[in-house]
């Protein structure tokens, strides 16, 4: 079974006793710019998801 890593953020909420979380507020997609779509080894201009 698929096992959750803890993020450096719920793991030093932890560490101090308390708890960590995250919540998605957007979600989208948009046309990749040209620094972004090199590193992926994608072409510039298709979409991404963000």
């Amino acid at each position: 079974m698929y096992q959750r890593q803890p993020d450096a953020w719920g793991a030093e909420a932890a560490a101090r006793g308390r708890r960590g979380g995250q919540r998605i507020v957007h979600a989208g997609e948009i046309a990749t710019p040209a620094e972004i779509a090199e590193c992926l080894g994608i072409t510039e201009g298709e979409d991404g998801a963000v």
